[in-house]
């Protein structure tokens, strides 16, 4: 969800201390019971729930990924929001329409749709609601979009952009971005320092390009 100051050994202290079961809590956290927790003072208590009020718009693929459903990484929560473009369709979606997206087999579907089918999630989709959380697919740019139809993970260290960068770069050019190299991806940028993963890409026959070219194939160069 992106909520700046909420690391991890602070949601292990608001799980520790029950204030929080489900994404959903975090939403409805007031100040006074914050003023426990170790290293919490009244201006860093402050600065979580103004961070917490921000991430209520969050873009619809980070909201599901967020909500730690069986099978769905990164890319794959990026195939339902671009697909389905609302959160209450993912919801309502059976799975043999989950599978007719391209990239999501049998097992994916089954998970998703278990997931969404449980009243615990209901119940948790709703306090979401009621707290003023109000996910929305990233509208795509318009116009050309040189990296259509790739998946492109990125590794070892980029001499110009930071990690986010070129993965928004890429998003924006048509990409999907990934975190791990397996069958479905098609692009492999590597910088200096890229070890297994390049090694497994090569192993596998997918591309393998460095930063400069990257940059020249979607026109930043």
């Amino acid at each position: 969800m992106d909520i700046t100051g909420l690391g991890w050994r602070t949601v292990q202290q608001l799980i520790e201390r029950k204030l929080v079961s489900d994404l959903a809590d975090l939403y409805h956290l007031e100040p006074e019971p914050l003023s426990g927790l170790e290293g919490f003072a009244e201006k860093s208590i402050e600065n979580l729930l103004e961070a917490i009020e921000r991430s209520k718009r969050p873009r619809l693929d980070r909201l599901l990924y967020a909500l730690g459903i069986e099978h769905v990484g990164d890319s794959v929560a990026r195939l339902l929001a671009d697909h389905y473009g609302s959160l209450d369709r993912i919801v309502d979606a059976d799975e043999a329409q989950l599978q007719e997206i391209p990239g999501i087999g049998p097992e994916v579907a089954a998970a998703v749709h278990r997931f969404f089918a449980n009243p615990r999630t209901r119940k948790v989709l709703q306090r979401l609601r009621e707290a003023g959380v109000r996910p929305a697919a990233e509208k795509k740019p318009a116009g050309r979009q040189p990296l259509a139809g790739e998946v492109v993970v990125f590794t070892g260290e980029l001499e110009t952009l930071s990690r986010p960068e070129a993965q928004r770069k890429a998003e924006a050019a048509g990409a999907r971005t990934a975190t791990g190299v397996s069958r479905k991806v098609t692009l492999v940028v590597a910088g200096p320092g890229a070890g297994s993963k390049r090694a497994e890409a090569e192993k596998l026959g997918i591309r393998v390009i460095d930063e400069a070219e990257f940059l020249k194939r979607i026109g930043s160069r």
